[in-house]
């Protein structure tokens, strides 16, 4: 296998049926993907952060982050596949109360 991408502008008007191929080309770098859930291992977690670091001499250094939908579900593309990652996530359980000044 490898990682290829590919895509096309496409313009549909009311009631149109589009039919469209895609041609995919070969690009160089990988897919990091994975579902993030409540420990009961089955209820996806909604709107969590996912954060995506390097790891450099034993120290984390964070390049992008991400949010899950709301399926659990994540994904960073990346370009250096010589490098060692880190994931992070943080989530924070939405609250009612009322905080006042």
């Amino acid at each position: 296998m490898g990682t290829f991408n590919g895509g096309i502008d496409v313009k549909v008007n009311q009631g149109e049926l589009k039919n469209i191929t895609i041609k995919l080309t070969g690009q160089d770098g990988a897919i990091i993907s994975g579902t993030v859930t409540f420990p009961d291992g089955i209820t996806p977690v909604y709107n969590a952060t996912i954060l995506l670091s390097y790891i450099y001499n034993g120290i984390l250094n964070p390049i992008t982050f991400s949010f899950t939908d709301i399926h659990g579900n994540f994904m960073f593309g990346i370009k250096n596949t010589s490098l060692d990652y880190h994931i992070t996530v943080v989530y924070n359980e939405p609250t009612t109360e009322i905080v006042s000044p």
